[in-house]
């Protein structure tokens, strides 16, 4: 062999090795050397991988060859122009089926144009197989009610039909267990039928797999897609055409991952579709969404759905307060998904159906809500969440003048930086922005930015997102003038960061920002101080370090992918943002973006799926901008699997556990250099009361209750479960005070309280893998008392305290209906129970013995008033005192904060005050305060505490005060 053909060979062989790294390398991580770096090797890597998939679905909706394959050519330029843009954990290849679909149908379009002239001259076309309108019918309605499934059934059928995992190689990259996998897919499937045969479409015959079967790219349509990809001006103009079309379908609308047309194969089994006697034809999505009239009602859910909807109804209004006709509506789901309802109608008037499964989803639903959206092109947006409306009620959307944030990215040596993603992560309103102004200067301490009136959480950032061009700058619209606006930077090497932003035209944040420094007042736990930008600010970046490493098991030396690695800290500090990534299949992870520091900290999440508990370590710096390397080590501990079940009816319940490591256990210095979580807080059940979770092996404390959040009942309903009582067989590691409050015994003698409704000491064996343990609940006796008003009416929607024994329940809960449960009276112990009706300012109490053979109804009666004035010891008026009541009840202390909650009694500059909507007969003192300065009584009364009468204003007459003699309040 000559030099040559050795050359010819080494070349061969480094190519094919190349070839078998890429293979085995993540999307992202393709993605990202492609992006970064321009690598053909990274690209065609993905088009391998991805190539059949995009091909079967262009010969599903086009007929001529040659169409196919320009449509195919131009979705991996779109692929090759925003490989960029896609979002960390973004499924590509349900980004590619998504631009393939908006591609091929513009080429289908394009291609019936052409049709209509040409049909006076014949064609000579090659024969299609699949030819056939019947069937080609059946995939267009097929694609779009794919693309109508909830992402949670989306994400399992396209991992394991559309690119063909086994069920636990889905669990892994999803992170859930095998069992949600199998459930969400059967549920999939289920959604899927019903919604196809509401279409008319339903299983009658077997069609050949070689149908749907994703056939292989041939190496002559490759070889031209790469080099159109890696050098894109080399394009043909169909293909070009084609390709912007895929750039303009993902600007109208977020690409998300979604299924193919290969899971009709599994769906039936084999069986294939045909349409019904009386065939419908599929409906193309329309280019424009259609006006939602005031009087149309949104397309009934399929039958036993009906409960996932909630028709919302409203009115969009311009900035200048006129019916805005034409604004898109859309929603914002809690999966970052973006869907489009329609458009207000002329006289800005809508009616719409969202999904209702966000209220009461789950204890997060607060911090992470879904949103209603109204945009106007050239305005700025207006949002509500549905999760706090209140049934029944229209809501108004009012549009924003917008003001565009602009501004320039640069580095620490004063170069622009290109290619960086600018995003809108929260949008804050209020009622003014000088409230917010005058707030920022006189405190200091805020942990974020104070929350506004309303609050936009984008979470994923992918609402309101561009680029930085090759000077650095932006523009970012839509985010609304007189707001502030949290703004995140991201990629092109920087370090990640979150900026805050007030969008007012002139805004200088010198002044703000000099009043920070002067307190030296840093965000809680962040290391950073909190900075004021203005619309348009120069951002200096800073450069960002990379961690990289693998996770393996300690027992087995193996890799473990789909471990979640999460940066803990930096330094002494928190993250400003939130970095978390799993491995891939190799066990290998990689974190970009951060900041400099002295050390990292890196968290290995428990893995409830694999069994490995979490493992904590400490990383030191590199000098510079030098990649760190940090390999992890987990170690197995015992999984711990069950339900959440209703004792007496057997029913099973949404629920959360909760595992704590008890006193004494002594496999815990095995853990401890993993520094493994003593506690397990807030683990949500499937709906089905499933759960599985891990933890050491010894004794544990496995505790449960039922999801507030999703319980139909809510709190009411939860207080109706039983409290918890300890372990007969293990009393040592219990402690029962007599208020009935529980608490355990923990590692190193720390105490903590049993939460929940249930729990059970497990004693687990070291070589146990799994052990299962179901959690039983049961319902406490209940009693049901009325409330009345005067005129013996029935009260619903009424707040209500006393409704439980327990101390953990005193404060007030608000009773939907007209009948009241109290649960767990006894003998011998009385219970006194408050009444509030917010809306006619009602209230009554009425104290029970606990043997009571009937509860009489109790009536509410109007509330009650004090009036006075203050002095000081001279006689002076003192204005400005806030007064503030102590029931004598905490009972009634409770429904006192629920009847003025953030309103403040102030006197006026006559020292006068009125304090209105007290609890009749129930005794209270008075507590005055100005700032930081406290006072008190000149000459306190024989009886200080006082009482009203319903319905009556009880002048207290003058009272003279003075300074407190107590320190002031820090």
């Amino acid at each position: 062999m000559n030099n040559l053909q050795m050359g010819v060979v080494l070349q061969h062989l480094r190519r094919a090795a190349t070839r078998r790294h890429d293979d085995e390398l993540g999307d992202e991580q393709l993605l990202e050397r492609f992006a970064r770096q321009r690598e053909e090797s990274a690209f065609a890597a993905l088009l391998r991988r991805h190539g059949p998939m995009v091909l079967s679905v262009c010969r599903g909706i086009l007929r001529q060859p040659h169409d196919v394959e320009d449509a195919f050519q131009a979705t991996f330029l779109v692929l090759a122009q925003k490989a960029a843009s896609i979002r960390r954990g973004e499924s590509v290849g349900g980004w590619l089926y998504e631009v393939a679909y908006h591609v091929a149908l513009k080429a289908q379009a394009g291609a019936a144009r052409r049709q209509q002239c040409e049909r006076r001259t014949p064609a000579m076309t090659q024969a299609d197989p699949l030819d056939d309108m019947t069937v080609r019918e059946l995939r267009r309605a097929l694609h779009e009610e794919l693309r109508q499934l909830p992402e949670k059934y989306r994400m399992p059928l396209v991992l394991c039909y559309l690119q063909g995992k086994t069920q636990e190689e889905a669990a892994r990259q999803l992170g859930w267990p095998r069992r949600r996998v199998k459930d969400r897919l059967q549920r999939g499937r289920e959604q899927l039928r019903r919604r196809l045969s509401k279409r008319g479409l339903a299983p009658v015959a077997a069609l050949t797999t070689a149908l749907f079967a994703a056939d292989g790219v041939s190496a002559s349509l490759a070889g031209a897609t790469l080099s159109i990809a890696i050098k894109t001006d080399a394009a043909a103009p169909a293909v070009a055409t084609l390709a912007q079309a895929g750039c303009a379908a993902l600007s109208v609308s977020k690409v998300k991952t979604i299924t193919a047309l290969l899971l009709l194969l599994s769906l039936l089994g084999g069986a294939g579709l045909c349409l019904s006697a009386k065939p419908q034809a599929a409906v193309a999505p329309a280019a424009e969404a259609p006006a939602v009239k005031a009087n149309d009602k949104p397309a009934a859910p399929p039958k036993g759905e009906a409960a996932k909807s909630v028709e919302i109804q409203g009115r969009v209004l311009g900035p200048d307060g006129k019916p805005k006709a034409g604004a898109k509506l859309s929603w914002f789901g809690e999966d970052d998904a973006i869907r489009q309802l329609g458009v207000s109608a002329a006289d800005g008037s809508f009616t719409v159906a969202v999904p209702s499964e966000t209220k009461k989803k789950s204890r997060l639903a607060d911090y992470h809500p879904a949103y209603l959206l109204a945009q106007g092109a050239g305005d700025g947006l207006d949002f509500l969440s549905p999760a706090r409306l209140k049934p029944g009620k229209s809501v108004e959307l009012r549009l924003v003048k917008d003001r565009v944030i602009r501004g320039r990215l640069i580095n620490t040596e004063g170069k622009a930086i290109a290619g960086a993603r600018v995003s809108v992560q929260t949008i804050q309103s209020y009622k003014t922005l000088d409230t917010f102004l005058t707030a920022w200067m006189k405190w200091h301490s805020w942990v974020q930015v104070p929350d506004g009136q309303k609050r936009l959480w984008t979470r994923a950032t992918t609402l309101l997102a561009t680029t930085t061009d090759a000077d650095g700058r932006f523009a970012l619209h839509g985010a609304g003038d007189e707001r502030v606006v949290t703004i995140y930077f991201s990629g092109a090497g920087i370090a990640n960061a979150q900026l805050d932003f007030v969008n007012r035209e002139g805004f200088d944040p010198k002044p703000y920002n000099r009043a920070v420094l002067d307190k030296s007042a840093p965000r809680f736990g962040s290391g950073r101080l909190a900075i004021l930008y203005g619309p348009d600010a120069a951002i200096v970046a800073e450069a960002g370090k990379v961690i990289r490493g693998t996770v393996k098991a300690v027992d087995t030396g193996k890799a473990q992918p789909g471990a979640a690695v999460w940066l803990t800290r930096l330094g002494d500090d928190l993250p400003q943002v939130a970095f978390q990534v799993k491995t891939d299949a190799q066990g290998r992870y990689e974190i970009r973006g951060l900041r400099k520091a002295k050390k990292y900290a890196l968290q290995v999440l428990r893995n409830p799926a694999t069994g490995y508990m979490g493992s904590l370590i400490h990383v030191e710096d590199t000098e510079g901008y030098q990649p760190i390397t940090a390999d992890i080590t987990v170690k197995k501990g015992v999984i711990v699997t069950g339900k959440v079940i209703e004792r007496a009816t057997g029913q099973s319940l949404p629920g959360r556990i909760r595992i704590a490591v008890l006193s004494g256990n002594r496999f815990a210095k095995d853990y401890m250099k993993y520094r493994y979580p003593r506690f397990v807080f807030d683990v949500e059940t499937e709906a089905d009361g499933t759960f599985r979770d891990v933890t050491i092996p010894g004794p544990v404390l496995l505790m449960g209750e039922p999801d507030i959040y999703r319980l139909p009942g809510g709190e009411v309903e939860l207080m109706g479960f039983k409290i918890p009582l300890a372990d007969p067989k293990y009393p040592q590691y219990f402690q029962q005070r007599p208020d009935r409050s529980l608490f355990y015994f923990g590692l190193d003698g720390v105490r903590g309280s049993v939460r929940g409704n249930s729990c059970k000491v497990l004693d687990l064996k070291p070589d146990t893998a799994i052990v299962h343990q179901d959690i039983l609940l049961d319902r406490e006796r209940v009693r049901e008392v009325k409330v009345q008003d005067a005129e013996g009416q029935p009260l619903r929607g009424v707040w209500a305290t006393g409704l439980h024994p327990l101390p953990r329940w005193p404060r007030a809960v608000l009773v939907k209906g007209d009948s009241y449960p109290v649960y767990g009276l006894e003998a011998g112990k009385p219970r006194l129970l408050i009444f509030y009706e917010r809306g006619r300012k009602l209230a009554g109490s009425r104290m029970l013995r606990g043997d009571e053979k009937q509860l009489d109804a109790v009536q509410l009666r109007q509330t009650g008033a004090i009036a006075g004035r203050l002095f000081d010891a001279e006689g002076k008026p003192l204005a400005g005192v806030v007064l503030d009541v102590h029931y004598r009840d905490e009972e009634a202390a409770q429904v006192h904060e629920v009847v003025h909650e953030a309103k403040l009694i102030i006197t006026d500059a006559d020292g006068a005050f009125t304090l209105d909507e007290l609890i009749p007969e129930l005794k209270f003192e008075l507590s005055f305060r100005r700032g930081k300065q406290r006072f008190e009584r000149v000459a306190k009364p024989a009886e200080a505490t006082i009482a009203v009468k319903a319905g009556e204003t009880r002048e207290v007459g003058a009272i003279a005060l003075k300074p407190s003699a107590e320190k002031p309040e820090s």
